[in-house]
């Protein structure tokens, strides 16, 4: 099984933030699976302490153990074991095993961060649970003196493992914080995208299409270079939510924002500036460019119907009003002298293209 399958367990089919949780927790256990074998060696290999060498195998087992829960869906229950057996791992270290000159109840300073991180925030419950019994196991392992271990550790042996707890709860606290900047991100970008686009097509919106449109047209103006617009309109799109009703209605924009978005490939803009009308950039394109390009557009509504739920194929056409690059300076100009031409092209018939061009 390779890494990234484990890493991947349970996080199946999960929504983006529980998935990210779920392949921390996962990361996190491989990491104290690979500590705890290391100390295990140490144990066995450098100390010649075979009682605490198989007790802490004992404990690792235990960790790779959790994936079964994972396994299975329990993912809860999963966190839980982990948290359960790292705390039993840590007072057994620092009670049984050695004394708590080893530094190994330090550990216990990722719990709290890691329940508060890696549960969800309704397990309210488990988080405080959790982090109030790793608090009061840290304090009683700092203020008990453990007079029998079952190994006697020298004061160079006590600094080691003390300076390998501070190196690997570093390492684990990197991992978490990295995994957890990586779900900030994403709902920073969810955030972003809902500023921009249309909640129901993924098209931009009215308000951001007209502030980065209005860079494009910019650009093209500094740089004397060719502008096109398209100004579209769904013909008797009413017809449409009258028959079939709005949701079906509704799958036809969406299935008509996707036809868009696949003819658009060379820098073109898409936003929905109302109910069923689009407006599409085309920066560099000349007249003959955005004339072929709204042929084509055209083409493909009449001859690509949206096939609804019940298997219904549903067609319609499109009106189109474009504009070639003129002395426009704002890019609401230029959509006004395209919905001048879309006038006329709804004038002329359904599926009618009318285009305007002027020259500065």
């Amino acid at each position: 099984m390779s890494i990234f399958k484990i890493i991947n367990t349970g996080a199946e089919f999960q929504p983006f933030n529980v998935a990210n949780k779920i392949k921390t927790n996962n990361w996190i256990t491989v990491i104290t699976v690979f500590i705890s074998a290391t100390y295990t060696l140490m144990y066995l290999l450098i100390l010649k302490e075979n009682v605490v060498g198989f007790l802490n195998l004992g404990f690792t087992i235990a960790y790779a153990l959790g994936y079964l829960f994972m396994r299975f869906n329990a993912i809860k229950n999963a966190k839980l074991w982990f948290f359960s057996v790292l705390m039993l791992h840590l007072w057994a270290c620092t009670n049984i095993f050695v004394t708590k000159l080893s530094g190994f109840h330090l550990f216990y300073f990722l719990v709290p961060v890691g329940a508060f991180l890696l549960f969800e925030l309704h397990q309210q419950k488990e988080k405080v649970i959790l982090s109030l019994i790793a608090t009061a196991l840290f304090f009683y392992c700092e203020n008990t003196i453990n007079t029998t271990p079952l190994i006697l550790l020298s004061h160079e042996a006590n600094n080691t493992i003390y300076q390998s707890v501070v190196f690997f709860t570093m390492i684990e606290l990197v991992v978490i914080s990295a995994m957890f900047n990586q779900q900030i991100s994403h709902h920073e970008a969810l955030i972003n995208n809902r500023d921009k686009t249309d909640k129901l097509t993924n098209c931009l919106n009215r308000n951001y299409f007209f502030e980065a449109g209005q860079e494009q047209l910019d650009i093209a103006n500094s740089n004397n270079r060719p502008f096109s617009l398209i100004l579209t309109n769904l013909d008797n799109f009413k017809r449409i939510n009258d028959k079939y009703g709005y949701l079906v209605g509704d799958d036809y924009l969406i299935h008509l924002a996707t036809l868009l978005k696949s003819l658009c490939n060379k820098g073109e803009m898409i936003g929905r500036i109302s109910g069923e009308e689009f407006v599409i950039t085309l920066p560099e394109y000349t007249r003959l460019e955005a004339e072929k390009f709204a042929q084509k557009l055209s083409y493909q509504i009449e001859n690509m119907p949206f096939i609804s739920a019940d298997k219904q194929a549903i067609s319609n056409t499109m009106s189109m009003g474009v504009v070639v690059h003129n002395s426009c300076e704002t890019i609401g100009e230029l959509v006004s002298i395209a919905d001048t031409a879309l006038y006329q092209a709804k004038i002329m018939g359904a599926g009618s293209i009318d285009f305007i061009e002027q020259m500065a």
